[in-house]
């Protein structure tokens, strides 16, 4: 996906047996930093970061979400590819685009895409290792960590410890989608969850339910991060790289 040196030797491609690997980057702007560069590296840097994203998604299995952020970030992505090598080589160059320092990690969150049912949507598990991010108009993500001894390694565990947090209850069917991967191994939390809708007062709903079960089941929920996903050069204008 990146840009490879003249006689850098390329690596096998490093898949998982099962699923398909998702990384959230949300990053934070240093418009000083921005500022300071001139305009005509400006603009190189801008285009570099949209060809960049172009050729990623021109990969088999690849997905891109680009998104400007509420409050605790500026720009995000979610990225979805099977190779491990690509999805590191790709973070790499985001973090670097545009220029030392002008993007500077908030939070990342590195996970699978999981077979688990989690909800009344008719799904296959072919469907959820493979997922197809929604092209709707908000998103919120949290991860979600375990209490009290539940395992989210073992998939009988994990299907019979947390649908009560998982689910996607029938009232709200066809309203919120979500995509929920994990992560024991990989990150510091054991699942991550991503909610789309069209109305962020579906969202509100959902996580609020289970912000309750949380309390009664001693598990606990990460930082939210919400989001709008936008085209790219809709994004540079919304965080002031374009002016």
């Amino acid at each position: 996906m990146a840009p490879k040196a003249p006689h850098e030797a390329l690596p096998q491609p490093l898949r998982t047996c099962e699923g398909l690997g998702v990384l959230h980057l949300f990053y934070r702007v240093n418009l000083n930093v921005w500022r300071a560069r001139t305009s005509d590296e400006r603009a190189v840097a801008l285009d570099y970061l949209e060809t960049l994203l172009t050729t990623a998604r021109q990969q088999p299995q690849t997905q891109i979400l680009t998104l400007a952020m509420f409050t605790r970030a500026d720009l995000g992505f979610i990225i979805i590819t099977p190779d491990f090598h690509d999805l590191n080589a790709l973070e790499k160059s985001i973090t670097s685009s545009l220029g030392p320092d002008v993007l500077s990690p908030r939070f990342t969150y590195l996970s699978l895409t999981d077979k688990t049912d989690y909800g009344p949507d008719k799904t296959t598990p072919k469907s959820r290792l493979e997922p197809t991010l929604p092209n709707w108009e908000y998103v919120c993500f949290y991860p979600l960590t375990e209490k009290r001894g539940i395992d989210f390694s073992s998939a009988n565990k994990r299907s019979a410890g947390i649908p009560g947090q998982l689910r996607v209850e029938a009232a709200h069917a066809g309203r919120v989608r979500q995509i929920v991967t994990v992560s024991s191994g990989l990150d510091d939390w054991a699942c991550g969850v991503t909610l789309f809708a069209h109305d962020p007062l579906d969202l509100k709903a959902v996580v609020q339910e289970r912000t309750n079960l949380a309390h009664h089941d001693s598990s606990r929920l990460g930082p939210m991060h919400n989001g709008l996903p936008l085209p790219l050069k809709t994004i540079y204008r919304r965080v002031l790289l374009v002016v």
